[in-house]
C-alpha cells in the first residue's frame, strides 16, 4: 500500500519539487554588486595638475603641465593625446594632433624632477565652434611602469565670432544729400568676445551678414569687411559696412556675427541712424540767416534809398517846371533875377 501511493504522489508533485529545488539554489548563489567596478592599478605617476585643464584656442596659445613620480622612483614615460573629436566647418574629422601639440612627447620623472610639458595649441586648421573634451595620457615606457597610465581630462573651446552685446546702434551720415553711395558710418564696429584672427573666422566678405528694414519704406544690408580691429585697452572689434542705403531715416535688423550659432548669442539687433552730414544743417541755417539779412536791408535800407531817389527825380522835374514858371511870370520885375536853385547851392 505504501508504495502504492508513493507512486500516486510523485508523478503529481514531482514539477513543484524541481522547481522548488531550483529556486533554492538560485538564492544561494553570489549576487555581484550593482556598481562593482574592475580596479585599475594606481600610476607610480600622476599630473600635478587634477582639474580639467582650459586650453585657450587664440593665436600662439600655450599652456605647461607637470608629471611627478608618484613612488619617489625614477620612471620613463611617453606622453599623447586621445581624440578630442575635433571636427571643421563642413562636420569632418580633423587629427588632433595637428591642432593640440605636445613637447615633449617623451621623458622621465623620478623623486628630483618632474617631466614638463608644454601644450600648444595651433589655429593653422579652422576648427568648427563647439567645446572639444578629451584626455592628455602619460604611459609607462619602462619595466617598472608598464601597462600604467595616467589621465587628465582636457578641454578645448572653440569659439568664432562672437557678440560682446545683443543690441546695437551704428550712426551713418551721409556727404552730400540726396546723392546715393556717399555715405560715412561713424563707429560702424560690433564688439566681440575675444580677440580672433580674421583669417581664421569663418565669416565671408562676400555673403551678407543680415538685413535692415526702414520705417518709411526701404532696406538695407550689412556686410563683414574683412577686418577684425584689437585697440590697446578696448575689446575687438568686427568692422561692418553697410550698404544699399537710398534714403535718410531710421533702420531696424538684426545680423548673424557667429556664423556657427543660430541661437540669439550669435545673433545682434542693429538699429542704423542715417542722416545727413550735420555740416549741411549748419550750411542751410547760415545761408537762411544771410538771405534773411539781406531781405531785411533790402525792405529797410535799399527800398527806402530807392523811394527817395523817385521822390526826388520827381521832386526835381515839378520844381524846374515851378522856377521856369517864376522866371516867366517876374519877368521886367526887380525880382527878376532872383533864383530859388542858385540859393539853395550858396546854402
Amino acid at each position: 500500500m505504501n508504495n502504492n501511493r508513493f507512486n500516486l504522489l510523485t508523478p503529481r508533485h514531482s514539477n513543484s519539487v524541481m522547481a522548488a529545488l531550483l529556486l533554492l539554489v538560485l538564492l544561494c548563489l553570489p549576487v555581484p554588486a550593482a556598481n562593482e567596478e574592475t580596479k585599475v592599478p594606481k600610476a607610480p605617476f600622476a599630473f600635478s595638475q587634477t582639474e580639467t585643464l582650459s586650453l585657450e584656442w587664440k593665436p600662439k596659445g600655450e599652456q605647461r603641465i607637470e608629471i611627478i613620480s608618484g613612488d619617489g622612483k625614477e620612471h620613463a614615460l611617453k606622453v599623447r593625446l586621445d581624440d578630442f573629436g575635433l571636427k571643421d566647418a563642413a562636420g569632418n574629422a580633423l587629427p588632433t594632433n595637428e591642432v593640440i601639440k605636445l613637447v615633449p612627447t617623451e621623458g622621465k620623472v623620478s623623486a628630483a624632477a618632474s617631466l614638463s610639458i608644454i601644450i600648444q595649441v595651433s589655429q593653422h586648421m579652422k576648427v568648427k565652434e563647439g567645446i572639444y573634451t578629451g584626455n592628455i595620457l602619460a604611459e609607462g615606457n619602462d619595466e617598472s611602469s608598464k601597462g600604467s597610465v595616467a589621465r587628465l581630462k582636457a578641454q578645448l573651446v572653440v569659439a568664432d565670432a562672437r557678440p560682446l552685446v545683443g543690441e546695437l546702434t551704428i550712426f551713418t551720415y551721409r556727404y552730400i544729400p540726396l546723392c546715393d553711395g556717399w555715405w560715412w558710418c561713424w563707429d560702424c564696429n560690433v564688439p566681440l568676445r575675444e580677440v580672433i584672427e580674421a583669417k581664421r573666422t569663418l565669416l565671408r566678405t562676400d555673403t551678407s551678414l543680415g538685413g535692415l528694414r526702414r520705417e518709411l519704406g526701404g532696406s538695407a544690408s550689412v556686410w563683414w569687411s574683412g577686418h577684425i580691429s584689437a585697440p590697446q585697452g578696448e575689446a575687438p572689434k568686427l568692422e561692418l559696412n553697410i550698404k544699399d542705403l537710398k534714403s535718410a531715416g531710421k533702420y531696424d535688423g538684426s545680423i548673424q556675427v557667429n556664423p556657427l550659432d543660430n541661437s540669439d548669442g550669435g545673433k545682434v539687433k542693429l538699429t542704423v541712424n542715417a542722416s545727413d552730414l550735420i555740416v549741411w544743417p549748419v550750411i542751410v541755417l547760415g545761408l537762411s540767416i544771410l538771405l534773411t539779412h539781406i531781405t531785411r536791408h533790402y525792405i529797410g535800407v535799399n527800398r527806402t534809398i530807392w523811394t527817395l531817389r523817385e521822390q526826388e527825380a520827381a521832386i526835381s522835374v515839378e520844381f524846374k517846371k515851378s522856377e521856369r514858371r517864376f522866371s516867366e511870370a517876374a519877368q521886367g520885375q526887380t525880382y527878376a533875377s532872383y533864383s530859388i536853385a542858385a540859393s539853395l547851392a550858396q546854402k
